[in-house]
């Protein structure tokens, strides 16, 4: 009975492994509960009514948990101690980019140092969430686990690129620059009169949209094989939208409190459109394998 194991699992939740006689404990709870269950169906009760009244008369996971942690041993702490250290890991992470940005203006460098330290960062986190799922005997997929690694990698490869070049220290003196476009393709002439100013050609635009397009579209096809919650196209388009504003946001804060080299705050809605595109593009080629998978 699913609903009785869910039930017992939730209870030893986070129980010492090394505490040898848990699944005796485990097994006698599950017998003391199927016995009244059965006893309940004999006067004429559904299962799933049986079920639901065994474990209400049982008590609430937490009270029996609370009871039981005067005789097991169980490991809360070791999640407490595992998520101080992946958030004093993070501090340092950005620490530590802040003074590479502050020294090297380049943005391949930037993008290395986040994606390389966005790697043991995640593992740790889903190591401890692993712990937790192996515990409870469900089955762990390393090919999606291999996958998710690299999608977190490639979400931190993707930061890194649009973040602008920050400094260590605040110089909220420069001059703050502001480019609006909220209307569809009619900004677009601006952006190569600007660039043709700057003696720059038409090649360097098409080479922005595609890295646009291309970088996104890699979003649609990893988002899909690498959680089963944007299997739906529209959490998948979200994804992209939620990634592409927090990046924004993030420039933002940076050119408002004087910690980017180029102050500006730029909104461009034809960027997004093309990140748009290449998600769904991506996510139709991903899905199109997911079925004949």
């Amino acid at each position: 009975m699913k609903e009785i194991d869910n039930y017992i699992n939730s209870i030893y939740k986070n129980a010492d492994d090394d505490f040898e006689e848990i699944e005796e404990m485990k097994s006698v709870m599950r017998q003391h509960l199927i016995e009244t269950v059965e006893e309940l169906k004999r006067e004429g009760k559904s299962e799933s009514e049986s079920i639901k009244i065994a474990i209400e008369r049982f008590g609430e996971a937490p009270g029996i948990k609370d009871e039981l942690s005067k005789v097991i041993p169980f490991t809360r702490k070791h999640f407490s101690v595992g998520l101080f250290v992946v958030l004093g890991m993070i501090a340092v992470s950005f620490a530590f980019i802040f003074c590479i940005a502050n020294y090297v203006r380049d943005e391949g460098t930037i993008k290395g140092v986040i994606m390389i330290l966005s790697a043991p960062i995640y593992i740790i986190l889903r190591a401890i969430k692993l712990k937790e799922i192996i515990k409870n005997k469900e089955s762990v997929s390393l090919k999606i686990e291999w996958i998710r690694l690299f999608f977190v990698i490639y979400i931190a490869y993707l930061v890194g690129s649009y973040i602008q070049y920050i400094q260590t220290f605040s110089d909220a003196s420069k001059q703050m620059y502001y480019s609006i476009n909220l209307i569809p393709i009619i900004g677009i002439p601006n952006i190569l009169k600007g660039m043709a100013l700057k003696g720059l050609g038409i090649n360097i635009f098409i080479r922005i949209v595609l890295k646009y397009f291309f970088r996104y579209f890699l979003l649609g096809i990893l988002a899909p094989i690498a959680y089963n919650g944007f299997r739906k196209l529209n959490n998948c388009i979200f994804l992209g939208i939620t990634i592409y504003i927090g990046i924004f946001l993030l420039n933002c804060t940076f050119s408002f409190f004087g910690l980017s080299y180029h102050r500006e705050i730029a909104i461009n809605i034809d960027f997004l459109i093309v990140a748009v595109l290449g998600v769904v593009i991506g996510y139709f080629i991903s899905s199109k394998k997911l079925i004949k998978s």
